[in-house]
């Protein structure tokens, strides 16, 4: 029988530091997966491309955003401007996906749209955008438009 030890956001700081690579996810600590050429050019091409929204609001890359008993990591993240990275201050969630489809779509997602979140999951393997809002049917795309910027799942590779 396995057994899961929920963690605290203050005991997850205390036993993980910023150079770990784990995060937390409605009290359990997951281990990050490595990430390969293709995740870490998509997530260099999302910044660049929603890079006329810095100043405006603050794109954060692959660090967490915190709640009571998680702080996942979102590949990026859209934030309103302020020096807060909570759910109330945060206006998407992106995920970038290949080795961690599945992780994505059953674990980040859920706790993502349980804070009335709007998530996509950059579909590497199947070369779509997957658009998860709360409420609402997973939508599949290949374009989609955030904040006046324009996304093509072709133009991310």
């Amino acid at each position: 029988m396995t057994t899961i030890h929920r963690l605290s956001n203050e005991q997850y700081a205390m036993l993980f530091d910023e150079n770990s690579k784990v995060e937390l996810i409605d009290g359990i600590v997951y281990d990050k997966m490595n990430v390969g050429d293709a995740h870490i050019r998509t997530v260099n091409r999302l910044n660049q491309l929603l890079s006329p929204l810095w100043g405006k609001y603050v794109i954060s890359v692959q660090n967490p955003i915190k709640w009571k008993d998680n702080e996942p990591e979102p590949d990026v993240a859209i934030y309103l401007p302020c020096d807060r990275q909570t759910p109330e201050d945060c206006i998407l969630v992106i995920e970038v996906a290949d080795s961690t489809l599945h992780h994505d779509r059953t674990v980040k997602v859920p706790a993502y749209l349980s804070q009335g979140l709007t998530a996509w999951i950059v579909n590497l393997p199947e070369n779509k955008i997957e658009i998860y809002r709360p409420g609402e049917q997973r939508q599949d795309v290949s374009k989609v438009e955030i904040l006046g910027i324009e996304i093509d799942v072709n133009d991310l590779g």
